[in-house]
């Protein structure tokens, strides 16, 4: 065992030292005795500050204004809410309807700037005398 942790002192030797940590039962020399006993004082300490703190609720005499001061609160803030989405949906009523508008001007606009260029095909399907080329 290589790290087999070894005696500093042999048993027949007594110094200050080996006399002093012998007479104070509170210090261990051993490792597996210090870690146990450092995990026992943590332990300690994780189970005192886990435990919950006791909360301290105001009392009062009056309990149902308290309620009606809620409520009151609760239907303030409902009433706000549906109001706004009232306002919420008039306005997407009013932005859709404006869509069609939009739609029909790209359109218009396309057909308009694509024209020149089927025109000629149009007035040959329909019968018309094309002015560039001449009959013979």
């Amino acid at each position: 065992m290589a790290f087999a942790p070894q005696k500093r002192f042999a048993q027949s030797s007594t110094s200050a030292l080996s006399v002093m940590i012998n007479s104070d039962s509170s210090i261990s020399t051993d490792r597996r005795a210090a870690m146990k006993d450092m995990f026992a004082a943590f332990t300690v300490i994780a189970a005192a500050s886990s435990v919950p703190q006791s909360a301290l609720a105001e009392v009062s005499d009056d309990t149902s204004s308290s309620v009606a001061a809620i409520a009151a609160r609760s239907a303030a803030a409902n009433e706000a809410a549906r109001i706004k989405a009232e306002q919420d949906k008039a306005k997407k009523e009013k932005d859709a309807g404006s869509g069609g508008i939009l739609v029909g001007t790209a359109l218009g606009g396309g057909l308009l700037l694509s024209l020149p260029f089927f025109l000629p095909n149009l007035l040959r399907l329909a019968g018309f005398n094309n002015a560039k080329l001449k009959n013979k």
